[in-house]
């Protein structure tokens, strides 16, 4: 059995991704135009997984930005 590897979104690819969902939105509006309801409906699903990606690209520029900012701490070993 193979096991599928997790994508993880990297900051350095924002920019991509809104480059997607403009490219989305364009695409379904030409394909609401052209009457293509499958497509509209693959070009909405495309903006939405980049938008999600988005999202994800946030919170681990935020837990980056959390983790330099912990205090560092020492044990004491005679104790």
């Amino acid at each position: 059995m193979f096991r599928r590897k997790a994508k993880i979104p990297e900051p350095d690819q924002e920019d991509e991704l809104l480059e997607v969902i403009q490219l989305s939105k364009d695409m379904e509006k030409r394909f609401k135009q052209m009457g293509l309801e499958v497509e509209v409906r693959k070009a909405k699903e495309m903006a939405k997984q980049a938008k999600i990606e988005l999202k994800e690209i946030d919170l681990i520029k935020q837990y980056r930005e959390e983790r330099s900012n912990e205090p560092i701490t020492k044990r004491n070993t005679f104790r």
